[in-house]
């Protein structure tokens, strides 16, 4: 009796485990940006769900509320794992190019059409801010 009472209770955690997307990290490629020059920033998304992921899923980055930069093809992602997503200053990709200094807000949206059901829906948005300094 207790093998089977063991057996349901294994059964049931896997069918609850699922995939769980979030934002762990945003860093700027450039540190210290400045007025008219290219900026270009890295983030990090990482599965820390208990079950794999499949299916596509979309990854965008707002500055100040415009879209920058988005990917309608997320990488599958196993527990645990994560990708980093950037652009090469140094091969001519950037993100965008400030016209003014002062603070600028960042934004990153995993999965906002749903197509992952994760364990939380609600810590798939990163949000800070950064300074642009002029020349």
């Amino acid at each position: 009796m207790k093998i089977k009472i063991i057996s349901i209770l294994i059964l049931v955690s896997l069918l609850k485990s699922k995939p769980d997307l979030v934002c762990k990290e945003v860093l700027l490629v450039n540190k210290w940006p400045k007025v008219n020059e290219k900026v270009s920033l890295s983030y990090s998304i990482f599965n820390i769900g208990d079950k794999h992921i499949k299916n596509k899923y979309d990854v965008s980055l707002f500055i100040n509320d415009s879209l920058v930069s988005f990917d309608t093809e997320g990488w599958p992602l196993k527990p645990k794992q994560g990708i980093t997503y950037s652009k090469i200053l140094e091969k001519g990709f950037f993100h965008f190019i400030p016209k003014k200094e002062g603070t600028y807000k960042y934004k990153v949206v995993i999965d906002s059409k749903n197509t992952v059901n994760e364990k939380n829906e609600k810590n798939n948005i990163k949000e800070g801010s950064f300074v642009v300094h002029n020349n």
